[in-house]
């Protein structure tokens, strides 16, 4: 069983779960979030949703089909843990399997969280195809006219505005890849916890949230497996609250399924900041056949970290400035199983993220006190023989070496396998007020003919995706057919036709943005109608006359900024 499937069998005595539960700050009353979408390329399919939780279909069946084509997915039951530390208050907020402490939505406020989410309940998707079919037809799908660029999801402009986004002026979403789903939500929109996982006050966090995939390889070519079978993840963490978020963890969780019936390893690259399972044996039982898999989850980038003692980015130099944390932790979870030891408190869970037993030991290298690791078959009271590591099998094992699954004991010995679950963390990391912090995840997939040769190949492709985007991705601009050449000065036409019944337009050429006023004034002297009032990309700009307008002499008055005011007369008649 999960880590988190195991956590439901915990009963807690309902007076103490009533008061861990309460909250000490307001909360909203909104109903959990029931959106979902899906990523999909040629080669892989992803079910998301917009409630913290990663690769489930609308069924509840696992869903990250890689090769799509094959109908068989890796990893299922995605979900994201956060914790931090609010005032010396302690916050989690945490997704299992099946409840969780997200909501759909922005945050404005922490301290005025929404009441109702339900507007918000919405994951917008859209693909290169989707921009390049609105150039070729000029239709929008609905996602692509409406891409939420007000709630932040990210835009490449084409206008010249900074900040708005106008399709048709050449703004676009700044998709990244080939394909991507975008979301927000928020922690505040209700109480954390449940019965049995009591909760704590949120953190005042709103997440957005932006996957994609890619289609080829315009940045890597990797050995033995293509870019399009990976995953990206940019998850940015934005503080609502008046006073910094400390001590910041984050941690993503996923339950592995490379292995037929339980037949699953797991190991951590360290130096390439990936967490990933396998096949514990050359094949053939294998879900993927006689072909094993190997799929990770990846720290790419991640905020400037506090101090840790710790060389986070391993240049050498330990707790420099503006040193970035990746990958922090990757402990094995399935140990918190065969133990028992499951988080049962929020300081439990946070424990976990660090790379610690959930009651704040370390983790060695075969086991922990008397206790050892479900499936060794040789160990014996008092089994701490290796060193401490906040990391799940960091040693290669294709390789043989101690401390990995095909060398569990330092002797050569392996574990009997069984279902594994990855876990990756990274902090701590501190968030001031307004402001934001982003994580960068990948998802690495590779396929061989030998189960060890597929983990090779997983470090490889790791390393290549570390090496491309570990400073961030670049955005890639669809490019629609050209753009007419701009106008090399500023002009205004007379309204045409004129005199007219209606569709009246006044054409004003800009060789570059600029901030417009444009009013109709009647005979009186009375202003009746605003044609424009802000910025218009450069280029040529159609003022509309109002329809409707009774019949009579008008003038058309237009101010472009750092010019003088223009009046064109023009007569509307009845129709």
């Amino acid at each position: 069983m999960s880590l988190l499937r195991i956590a439901f069998s915990v009963v807690v005595p309902c007076v103490l779960a009533s008061a861990l539960f309460a909250q000490s700050v307001p909360v909203g009353s909104c109903e959990p979030g029931r959106a979902s979408a899906t990523l999909e390329t040629n080669s892989v399919e992803v079910g998301l949703w917009n409630t913290g939780q990663l690769f489930y279909g609308t069924t509840g069946y696992g869903l990250y089909l890689v090769p799509k084509s094959s109908g068989t997915y890796p990893a299922e039951n995605g979900n994201l843990w956060i914790s931090g530390v609010v005032e010396d208050s302690l916050r989690t907020t945490i997704k299992d399997s099946v409840f969780g402490d997200y909501w759909p939505g922005p945050l404005a406020d922490a301290d005025a969280p929404p009441v109702d989410c339900e507007a918000h309940d919405r994951m917008w998707t859209v693909s290169r195809d989707d921009v390049l079919h609105y150039y070729a037809t000029g239709e929008a799908s609905p996602d692509l006219a409406e891409w939420p660029a007000h709630l932040g999801a990210p835009v490449l402009d084409g206008d010249g505005i900074v900040g708005n986004y106008d399709l048709a002026a050449g703004d676009q979403p700044d998709l990244v890849g080939d394909a991507a789903v975008w979301w927000v939500m928020n922690d505040a929109g209700n109480e954390h916890g449940y019965a049995y996982r009591p909760g704590t006050a949120p953190l005042g966090l709103e997440i957005r949230v932006h996957a994609f995939a890619f289609e080829g390889s315009p940045f890597l070519t990797v050995p033995s497996t293509p870019l399009q079978e990976a995953t990206f993840y940019r998850y940015r963490f934005v503080n609502r609250r008046d006073v910094p978020l400390d001590s910041v963890y984050v941690s993503l969780y996923a339950f592995g399924r490379t292995g037929a019936a339980g037949n699953d390893f797991l190991g951590t690259d360290s130096l390439r900041h990936v967490a990933y399972i396998y096949n514990a044996y050359p094949g053939a039982i294998d879900r993927y056949g006689d072909r094993p898999a190997s799929w990770g989850m990846q720290v790419l980038r991640g905020p400037v970290g506090l101090g840790n003692d710790r060389d986070d980015d391993y240049d050498g130099d330990t707790d420099e400035s503006g040193e970035r944390l990746r990958l922090s932790s990757s402990p094995p979870a399935f140990f918190l199983d065969s133990l028992g030891e499951y988080p049962r408190s929020p300081r439990e869970w946070v424990n976990v993220q660090r790379g610690l037993f959930p009651n704040g030991d370390q983790i060695y290298g075969y086991g922990h006190g008397v206790h050892c690791f479900q499936g060794c078959q040789y160990c014996l009271p008092g089994c701490e023989i290796g060193k401490p590591t906040v990391f799940a099998f960091p040693a290669d094992p294709s390789a043989g070496e101690f401390w990995s699954e095909m060398n569990s004991t330092g002797q050569g010995h392996r574990n009997g396998p069984y279902y594994r679950e990855v876990v990756v963390s990274t902090g701590p990391f501190r968030i001031e007020p307004g402001e934001s912090a982003e994580i960068l995840y990948a998802m690495p997939f590779a396929r061989t003919n030998h189960h060890l040769e597929s983990v090779t190949a997983l470090r490889t492709i790791a390393g290549g995706l570390l090496a491309a985007f570990g400073d961030g991705v670049p955005s890639r601009r669809v490019e629609g057919p050209p753009a007419p050449p701009l106008p090399t000065s500023r002009s205004l036409a007379p309204v045409r036709p004129n005199p007219g019944a209606g569709g009246q337009v006044a054409l004003l050429a800009l060789p570059e943005a600029a901030y417009v006023d444009a009013v109709v004034i009647d005979a009186l002297g009375r202003r009746v109608a605003v044609v424009a009032s802000g910025t218009l990309a450069a280029g040529e700009r159609a003022l509309a006359i109002p329809d409707g307008l009774p019949p009579g002499a008008y003038v058309l008055r237009v101010a472009v900024e750092r010019g003088q005011p223009v009046s064109l007369p023009f007569t509307v008649v009845g129709r």
